[in-house]
């Protein structure tokens, strides 16, 4: 197969990824309107338990047992999970559809700015002048003092921060702690959550619909996890990384189509910025890394390999490191590992 061939095929496949992580978040959007949000989270989480029993059985077992030295990690991990799924699903439940996902593609941007903050990353002047601007189109999406401005607004960019702090804390666990044990531990975790919600929040009887619709939810969280990892072995990361960003398109068309909601002028503004932003860190980045490849003499990583995946905030796929089977987190902009939510 051609690198052209294979760059089109990643292309493809991270298009449908997006498409199937927009499609989780509608059901859940959809189902909430009848159901407790922590009722919906309970029972989608026993139909990914069960599609987690599924891949065990396959692969022959998920190790449980973490390395001493990542159990504090993993915790602060887990904290950062329960958070972004609490605060980015309950804004999810109560905004306008299309909103909630242009806020969210800031988080490759924050991640870029807590990396050089945190782990001593250098950015340089034209990614943080790129990170400023990002930042202001999340402003004209939020719209603070705006007749329609909304407090769930920051509840979104609350939890593009929680996802920040998963993510973060993700690339400080070692290569012992594989993807599985991470993927199983964030279930667990989500679930906590999702029965101590009920206790305060209670629960309504629910339809057979109801239920098939979360199963297709859990469904099509795991697809897109699937797709994703494709998308990353078959295609180079410059290219498909870009793709990504779909998920605004996404997010614009089952926000129309399925709830009647178009976002207005500023917030279309502001998302325009906030991708804009985004895509030229990414080349910038990217720019760099082919650089630091001349400089050293090497060639260029072939179609599928080396590079981190870019991965949206629902979900849990986890990145495969060089020379292992163990993965990090994905969730950040190209050349950085991370890892998502359940």
């Amino acid at each position: 197969m051609t690198r052209a061939s294979q760059n089109g095929r990643g292309i493809l496949l991270m298009l449908a990824a997006m498409a199937f992580f927009g499609a989780n978040d509608a059901v859940v959007k959809l189902v909430t309107e009848r159901v407790p949000l922590f009722q919906a989270l309970a029972i989608r989480g026993c139909f990914l338990f069960l599609l987690l029993g599924a891949i065990a059985l396959w692969r022959g077992g998920i190790p449980l047992r973490v390395a001493r030295g990542d159990r504090r990690v993993l915790v602060l991990r887990s904290l950062g999970e329960v958070l972004a799924t609490l605060l980015f699903l309950s804004a999810l439940v109560r905004m306008p559809f299309a909103n909630v996902v242009a806020i969210m593609q800031s988080l490759p941007i924050t991640m870029t700015l807590l990396g050089a903050w945190i782990f001593g990353e250098s950015i340089g002047w034209r990614r943080g002048l790129a990170s400023g601007v990002g930042f202001l189109g999340v402003m004209l999406i939020v719209q603070p003092g705006a007749e329609g401005f909304s407090v769930w607004s920051l509840v979104t960019v609350g939890a593009m921060l929680a996802v920040a702090l998963r993510d973060l804390s993700s690339r400080a666990l070692s290569e012992a702690t594989i993807g599985l044990t991470i993927t199983f531990w964030s279930a667990v975790s989500v679930m906590g959550l999702a029965l101590g919600g009920m206790a305060f929040e209670g629960t309504v009887p629910v339809s057979a619909g109801q239920v098939a619709a979360l199963a297709a939810s859990a469904v099509f969280i795991m697809l897109a996890f699937q797709l994703v990892i494709a998308a990353s072995r078959c295609g180079e990361i410059a290219v498909v990384a870009p793709f990504r960003y779909s998920a605004m398109l996404w997010g614009l068309l089952l926000g129309w189509s399925v709830f009647g909601q178009l976002p207005n002028a500023l917030t279309l503004a502001g998302a325009g910025v906030v991708v804009g932003s985004g895509l030229f860190m990414l080349w910038r980045e990217r720019a760099l890394a082919a650089r630091a490849e001349r400089l050293s003499g090497l060639p260029p990583a072939p179609a599928g390999q080396g590079g981190a995946v870019d991965n949206p905030p629902d979900s849990s796929y986890t990145a495969p490191t060089r020379g292992t089977g163990v993965t990090l987190s994905a969730g950040i902009a190209a050349g950085s590992s991370r890892r998502s939510q359940i």
